[in-house]
């Protein structure tokens, strides 16, 4: 199935029915118990700031265990809901905020093609984004290790 196949069938969904997506990325991350050595990896290992919690830098850092989530579900996330430069500036990190939601969007695209088969039909990547952080932000001018 293509992209364009994928699309089309998702928006003929949406015309019938509702879709609803909770996914619980945050929490299965935490589980890992990943220590800021993971998170940093080896491209962040010298950061000038603590980066423990960034769950969506580990896109960029921990790109095999964010699979290993994704492939425990068949609707796939793609660890993006703060991937955003707002939410990046808590970590001084808002200038990789595209490069993280890319490496997450293709973490889940891989995920969703390994786990079912091209014969399956469909498989989805569902991408995340947090409606909080921009007006929140804006609201208060406080950033998130304020609140």
């Amino acid at each position: 199935m293509t992209r364009k196949d994928r699309l089309e069938y998702l928006e003929r969904k949406a015309q019938t029915s509702i879709l609803v997506l909770d996914g619980a990325m945050g929490t299965q991350i935490q589980d890992l118990k990943f220590d800021e050595a993971a998170f940093r990896g080896v491209k962040f290992a010298g950061w000038n700031s603590p980066l423990t919690g960034n769950n969506d830098l580990l896109n960029l850092s921990q790109p095999d265990a964010i699979r290993a989530i994704h492939e425990n579900y068949f609707i796939v996330e793609s660890n993006t809901f703060s991937s955003t430069q707002i939410a990046q500036a808590d970590y001084g990190l808002e200038a990789y905020a595209g490069e993280i939601a890319e490496a997450g969007a293709h973490i889940a695209r891989q995920a969703a093609d390994e786990v079912a088969p091209p014969s399956c039909g469909r498989r989805h990547r569902a991408d995340q984004q947090n409606p909080v952080d921009q007006p929140r932000r804006q609201r208060s001018g406080k950033t998130r290790r304020q609140f």
